[in-house]
């Protein structure tokens, strides 16, 4: 059966992968990063038309330009590093937790991790996330194995781990690792052990400083000098766009992420939290406890906050949960099973709610989304309801929460998001367009930085060029641009489309209405091809 459930998690993992346009901005940025590497032989720095925000470490970029090597240039490409990593994750925390506690305890383990709402989220979009959570997994559970064992593998692959994650993402995972060991290595008994760890951590930083030495020669360390200001600077003493939130935040993102699991919360919190005060009765303890500190308790204090900061702990959860249903299982909990008569009424009630109030959401096609959400939610809820009465539903409870979480992965990736679709693809359908315009040179000029960093992508994988205009004095720029140069191919906006009003009988115009799903409203822009272009293809 185990095998079945992996299966399909797996199908569920690449459905749809090939079909659904790129994400805004991130997704799309990294898919430009990758793309520009292989078509430059820049693998150092990365770099891509209106993607600047979001250059990071490497890594998973070479990951994805890896893999559009074998698969050429496709949203699914795209996606494959970020598949993998989750699957390898799922097969790190089945593999450690089966080494470190049961056989019982890894199946549960990994249920919870394929049952949360956000994981097959970060395996389904082609982002850093997925390959960091990997990271943290590794790393933590290496420090538990080697302090398990003493076995020195342990301290290689914790290396290997971190070596990966500061390639990935640059600080979170040194802030996790070289927190929690350096206040494990202070506060415990066995601090030979904590500082052969703590070494280990800081030599896993030798692949990120030759990456940084390169970087520095190959522009006079501009890169390296902006992303220390932009990712750990202005992060830790304020916020980048608007990214924070109340002290509780990470708390409330690890509730919705095991949302399916609400049931044996409680009494995973409870047990977590008895656990932190019982820390100095053994190593792993005070480490499980240090780990909690410097890869969650610390972010909830730091102003700037995004959902994968804090996702180091994730292991952590996972175990805790995992242990509140073996022991469910074990000694059916009253608590649990009335519990479950309130979220039953609950799902009903959110059920009735979007039957009544569906025709007030302001998109189309999804009313089959609809239809099934709300299927889902009654059925759930009435079997929520009638399990006190039925001692065999009741022992279930967990295998329901599973199957529910299962068929909401399925209805949102193979229902709603490809209804949605129609929508969401805005700058695709802009580039293609474009692309249909069979302009030669195949070349565009835009007026300004759109904020779609999926548009120029699209582009430059069916072999366009594109300039921007900068962004001192655009408007002056692109009239100069319009009327003077050879291009033939112009994108405006409606605020620049004065530029043309001289010139307009030299131009013939293309509106085109979308909405922008990363700003959330509608926007129109026009592409302005020069008359005497070729024919526009049917």
């Amino acid at each position: 059966m185990k095998y079945l459930v992996l299966l399909l998690f797996t199908i569920l993992l690449f459905l749809n992968n090939d079909s659904l346009a790129l994400w805004e901005q991130d997704e799309a940025a990294y898919a430009g990063f990758a793309y520009n590497m292989l078509e430059t032989g820049n693998f150092i720095i990365p770099d891509f038309e209106w993607s600047w925000p979001h250059r990071k470490p490497p890594f998973h970029f070479w990951m994805i330009a890896a893999s559009y090597s074998i698969f050429g240039y496709t949203e699914f490409a795209t996606r494959i590093p970020s598949v993998l990593a989750i699957l390898f994750s799922l097969i790190l925390v089945y593999y450690f937790s089966k080494r470190l506690y049961s056989q019982k305890l890894a199946n549960w383990a990994s249920l919870v991790f394929m049952g949360s709402l956000l994981l097959p989220v970060y395996g389904k979009i082609g982002m850093t996330d997925a390959t960091l959570v990997f990271c943290f997994i590794g790393s933590y559970f290496s420090v538990l194995s080697y302090l398990e064992s003493k076995k020195n593998q342990w301290l290689w692959w914790l290396l290997f781990f971190t070596s990966i994650g500061v390639l990935t993402k640059g600080p979170p995972i040194l802030i996790t690792t070289l927190g929690s060991l350096g206040l494990a290595f202070v506060l415990g008994k066995e601090r030979r052990e904590f500082l052969k760890l703590l070494i280990f951590s800081i030599v896993s930083l030798i692949p990120f400083i030759i990456w940084a030495g390169l970087s520095w020669h190959q522009d006079g360390g501009e890169f390296l000098l902006w992303w220390v200001d932009w990712y750990i600077l202005k992060r830790t003493t304020g916020t980048v766009n608007n990214h924070t939130g109340f002290i509780g935040y990470y708390l409330l993102i690890f509730i919705l992420c095991f949302l399916p699991w609400m049931l044996f919360l409680p009494h995973a919190l409870k047990r977590l939290f008895l656990d932190f005060i019982k820390r100095e009765k053994s190593s792993q303890l005070l480490f499980q406890s240090t780990w909690l500190i410097s890869g969650w308790l610390f972010y909830e204090v730091l102003t700037s906050k995004l959902p994968s900061y804090a996702f180091a702990v994730l292991p952590i959860w996972f175990i805790y949960i995992a242990q509140s249903i073996i022991n469910f299982k074990t000694n059916s909990s009253k608590f649990i099973r009335y519990s479950s008569l309130a979220l039953g009424v609950f799902f009903i009630i959110v059920g009735f709610g979007i039957f009544v109030f569906k025709n007030k959401i302001p998109f189309d096609n999804l009313e089959l989304t609809y239809l099934l959400v709300i299927c889902l939610l009654f059925i759930f809820g009435v079997l929520y309801l009638i399990q006190i009465k039925i001692p065999w539903l009741q022992h279930r409870l967990p295998e329901i929460a599973f199957i529910f979480a299962f068929g909401l992965h399925l209805i949102a990736w193979g229902i709603a998001l490809p209804a949605f679709e129609s929508t969401r693809r805005f700058p695709k359908t802009i580039s293609e367009k474009l692309v249909s315009l069979n302009s030669s040179p195949k070349h565009v000029y835009f007026s300004a930085d759109y904020s779609m960093s999926s548009l120029p992508v699209y582009l430059a994988w069916n072999g366009y060029r594109f300039n921007t205009s900068p962004r001192e004095n655009y408007d002056q720029h692109t009239m100069d641009t319009l009327r003077y140069s050879r291009h033939k191919l112009f994108m405006l906006q409606r605020r620049n489309l004065h530029c043309l009003d001289s010139i307009l009988d030299s131009f013939k115009l293309t509106t085109i209405y979308g909405f922008k799903s990363d700003k959330g409203f509608v926007d129109t822009f026009f592409i302005a091809e020069r008359k005497g272009l070729k024919a526009s293809q049917p």
